[in-house]
């Protein structure tokens, strides 16, 4: 699971620099470009948020349960 998260951390940083290289090389299409970079950097940042909540979930279950069998 952490390598997931650090892959995502990757994309995240790949798209960022992605876009702004793309938005310098074309400026004509800049506000298309930095817009799809802000949707497509949104949805990773969710995925990483998604990704954290179900960690501190299963964490909190793990510690119920273990509470419970004590």
């Amino acid at each position: 699971m952490k390598n997931s998260k650090l892959v995502q951390i990757g994309l995240l940083v790949v798209i960022v620099i992605a876009g702004a290289l793309l938005a310098t090389s074309f400026p004509s299409a800049e506000r298309i470009i930095m817009r799809i970079t802000v949707v497509a950097g949104a949805a990773v940042v969710l995925n990483l948020w998604s990704m954290w909540r179900e960690g501190r979930a299963q964490k909190k279950q793990a510690i119920e349960a273990k509470d419970d069998a004590a």
